[in-house]
């Protein structure tokens, strides 16, 4: 039997695995860990860790040049940023309800890209007389939330995605709690997106509500307001100046935006479109005429 160091994690270990047995079955090979060491981290530090995943897996570069008619830079430009559509997929499960109801119609397509259906499109709605099936609401709700460029989940599976998050917990805490939960499920690299279970229904929330009756948000719809902000939603602007050879940088989160670029002196504007993914390679400067 030779030694063979062998790493799991980033815990250096030694085992007396045999040179030959590199996929061996063998279970009754003993593995020992000698000298393992646990570090505590703050929240500070696990926040850090956050913002770092974040930075590499959910935001981008846009670098943008302002050259004038003649191709030549154009300095002091002002430029607005808007986020349109936000590219991480987050959303929330709704009721029939909403069909009827303007004012649920309008804060919910203003912060959602998806949505699941909490029982419509499930057999005890679809045939609630025996063999007669009705996807009259169903089918309705299908092409309100098409027309809204909202995307319908039935199932997932691969990649990875939170769905039904609700968090039950004393009402002092709950919000925190569920804040935490989707903060962590954002900077999971291998999350590809999140659906609460959190909507509005006249019989009352599963376990918590995102808004009261009217549409008001209560303390867990000021939490997704508030991480759709930092996300770049909700028609949050970035806004700056190009330097003196017309460039401006920005580092963004996924998603569709609207630009406009102005300069007072030179009384122009323009205005374009862009998507930002994260298969997008370090960007050559997108360059835009004014």
């Amino acid at each position: 039997m030779e030694d063979r160091n062998v790493e799991i994690g980033s815990i250096g270990i030694i085992s007396g695995c045999r040179e030959s047995d590199q996929k061996s079955e063998d279970t009754t090979v003993e593995i020992w860990v000698d000298s393992v060491s646990l570090q505590p981290f703050t929240q500070e530090e696990w926040n850090a860790h956050h913002e770092q995943t974040i930075h590499k897996t959910r935001k981008g570069a846009m670098r943008i040049r302002a050259v004038n008619s003649a191709g030549e830079p154009v300095p002091n430009a002002t430029i607005s940023i808007v986020q349109n559509r936000l590219g991480f997929s987050f959303g929330c499960e709704v009721e029939k309800n909403i069909l009827r109801n303007q004012a649920y119609q309008n804060w919910f397509t203003k912060r959602f890209t998806v949505t699941t259906f909490a029982n419509e499109m499930k057999w005890y709605s679809t045939e609630a007389v025996r063999g007669k099936e009705d996807y009259t609401t169903a089918d309705a709700m299908l092409r309100f939330f098409k027309q809204h460029a909202l995307d319908t989940l039935a199932a997932t599976g691969l990649p990875i995605w939170l769905t039904e998050v609700d968090v039950q917990a004393p009402p002092n805490v709950q919000a925190n709690y569920f804040e935490q939960v989707l903060r962590e499920g954002h900077a999971h690299p291998q999350v590809k997106g999140m659906v609460t279970r959190s909507g509005y229904s006249p019989s009352g929330c599963y376990k918590m509500c995102l808004t009261d009756g009217n549409f008001r948000n209560l303390p867990a719809g000021d939490v997704v307001d508030k991480l759709l902000r930092e996300w770049g939603g909700l028609r949050v602007q970035t806004t700056g100046l190009t330097d003196s050879d017309g460039f401006f940088e920005a580092s963004l989160f996924h998603g569709d935006y609207d630009i406009n670029i102005a300069h007072p002196l030179i009384n122009s504007t323009a205005s374009h479109s862009f998507t930002l993914t994260s298969d997008d390679s370090p960007p050559s400067p997108f360059v835009v005429h004014v």
